[in-house]
């Protein structure tokens, strides 16, 4: 990783910054590149850094070698690039780098070595490492580079062959750097893990990455997505990748992430969207963005807004808590559709027993004509879609649509839903 390597210069006259958790990877790129060069290493503070943070530690401890994930990055790009002025050395990686970004930090700071690293923790750190060139103008992707010293690298297909150069394949690692495996886990080894076929030692290994790329012109890879992020949509392949980079090339996206939700057989596309600036219309317009750049598959069902995107510790996409979001937007949304169907439902009965189509929600049942006996009709009826759900006592206190909407919504996720359109899963009249 740090030895007879060519990405950055490591020596005596360095200053690295250590603030990846030791449980990342990156933390070895950090400690061993200055303590086993002579290099000064500065130890940031044991919390999570803000982009202040960043900057006043460079600043004051002269850092000159700087590792970052691409999301604080982004953010620092965004929200203060003077961060990066006294650096020499800028490695970014562990996630899909933005291109515009590197563009915009190289036109600010022309002689900082900006190097987009490439590689999983299995392959200690970097696999592959792309000094981005002096007047490099954003287009297309960034190439995540060339294997690092002591590393090889292949693009395989799923029989383990090599493809031809520009055709997509698995990026597979071998070298020096591949791990032995996974501690106590036999079966996640050898299923990621494969004897070395390319190299004469008998007990060298390869690492399956599962991460697609391919060759560009000139030999530089060019990382296409995870093949574990394509799905079928409607009988289409969609790669969210894909769609993520779409989203991310309008200029209103700051950051941006896409979740399939699989609980449901019409699988459904989620998109989460950072927003540069406030626009109300920012739905509407990303929805004809993509419309004109996405097959139909493809186009997300719902754009929900954050604040900021969830980071983990170690700065990358924090995945899991937008699953949990998208988990409570989801079922946020089928209680609200639950109320709305219950309101629908209820609303329908007083107009039928009260032969009113003006009715007010607010409106007491009695004010509104009703009787004790169509009282006792309109707990039979609710009775029937909603059994056991309301006692007719329960109605002489909940007198109006809204109210007896709210007692029954209280208890929605436990609905049974009876009648002659159960099957098909609505209430009733087909709300």
């Amino acid at each position: 990783l740090i030895s007879g390597q060519s990405f950055i210069d490591f020596g005596p006259e360095e200053t690295f910054l250590f603030h990846s958790p030791l449980s990342f990877d990156a933390s070895t790129l950090e400690l061993w590149g200055a303590l086993l060069h002579g290099a000064r290493l500065v130890v940031a503070p044991a919390r999570t850094l803000s982009i202040d943070d960043y900057r006043s530690l460079i600043q004051r401890h002269f850092v000159t070698t700087l590792w970052m994930s691409a999301p604080v990055f982004h953010l620092a790009v965004d929200h203060d690039p003077q961060v990066f002025a006294p650096l020499r050395n800028l490695l970014v990686g562990g996630d899909v780098v933005s291109p515009r970004r590197v563009e915009k930090i190289l036109n600010l700071f022309p002689r900082l070595n900006v190097v987009n690293g490439y590689g999983p923790t299995e392959n200690t750190t970097f696999t592959t490492c792309y000094q981005v060139p002096v007047g490099y103008r954003a287009a297309g992707s960034l190439p995540i580079g060339r294997p690092i010293a002591g590393t090889d690298v292949h693009i395989l297909n799923e029989a383990l062959q090599p493809v031809a150069d520009g055709e997509a394949g698995q990026l597979v690692a071998g070298g020096d750097g591949v791990a032995l495996g996974y501690l106590a886990a036999p079966q996640i080894t050898a299923d990621r893990f494969v004897a070395d076929t390319f190299r004469s030692e008998g007990n060298s290994l390869l690492y399956l990455t599962g991460d697609k790329v391919r060759r560009l012109p000139g030999g530089n890879l060019e990382f296409l997505g995870r093949f574990d992020r394509e799905v079928k949509i409607a009988g289409q392949r969609v790669d969210l990748k894909e769609i993520e980079e779409a989203l991310a090339w309008h200029c209103l996206v700051r950051q941006c992430a896409v979740l399939i939700d699989d609980t449901i057989a019409a699988k459904q596309v989620h998109a989460f969207v950072e927003l540069r600036k406030t626009d109300p219309d920012a739905a509407k317009i990303l929805r004809e963005h993509l419309l004109s750049t996405l097959p139909d598959a493809a186009l997300p069902s719902r754009i929900f807004f954050l604040d900021a995107l969830p980071l983990c510790e170690n700065g990358k996409l924090d995945r899991a808590k937008l699953q949990e979001h998208l988990s409570r937007e989801i079922a946020q949304y089928h209680e609200v559709q639950a109320s709305h169907n219950i309101f629908a439902e209820v609303e329908g009965i007083w107009q039928r027993l009260l032969r009113r189509h003006d009715i007010d929600a607010d409106e007491n049942f009695f004010d509104a004509g009703g009787s004790s006996l169509l009282l006792i009709q309109m707990h039979a009826e609710i009775n029937k879609i909603y059994p056991g759900k309301l006692a007719l006592i329960d109605l002489f206190s909940a007198t109006t649509v809204t109210q007896i909407s709210e007692r029954l919504t209280e208890d929605a996720s436990g609905l049974e839903i009876c009648g002659d359109n159960a099957a098909n899963g609505t209430h009733g009249r087909g709300q």
